[in-house]
């Protein structure tokens, strides 16, 4: 099952500027992915990706909250104080398209893909995912699917 991806309006907080910016994101709204432990996002602010982060509870605002980074704010034009849109996406669920498409056209692959682990799966995701070029992911998927098939 694929869990949606999430989205919200929230401020851009810092106690200190000592400290790092971050977002809290209301425990409701985060609920329907059942989360109880640190877990990591795709996360995407104000249109500018902010790569993956780990969102971890804070029991006191009763809510999940990511850091954000000075360069990440200066690169969406943003500062504390802010109100911004976010969009969320569980890493573990995430297939780059160019492997999503393969994994679709082979069902022994995709058969194969399931039973990998969680970890497994966000590894060899993030493996084609890290190339800038759509020609280098397709080929990063090709060769995984070649691999997990034994069709070399």
């Amino acid at each position: 099952m694929t869990m949606p991806t999430l989205k919200f309006k929230a401020p851009i907080e810092r106690h200190t500027e000592a400290l790092a910016r971050f977002v809290v994101f209301p425990a409701k709204k985060i609920a329907t992915w059942n989360q109880t432990k640190t877990f990591v996002v795709d996360a995407i602010m104000n249109g500018t990706s902010l790569g993956q982060r780990s969102m971890v509870f804070w029991k006191e605002r009763d809510g999940w909250f990511i850091g954000i980074t000075d360069p990440a704010c200066r690169k969406a034009g943003v500062d504390t104080g802010d109100i911004c849109a976010f969009e969320l996406r569980l890493v573990e669920d995430f297939v780059p398209q160019e492997l999503a498409s393969l994994l679709k056209q082979d069902k022994f692959a995709a058969d194969v893909w399931r039973r990998l682990s969680p970890s497994a799966q966000r590894m060899h995701s993030m493996s084609v995912q890290d190339a800038k070029r759509t020609e280098t992911r397709t080929r990063r998927a090709m060769r995984f699917i070649e691999k997990l098939t034994g069709k070399h």
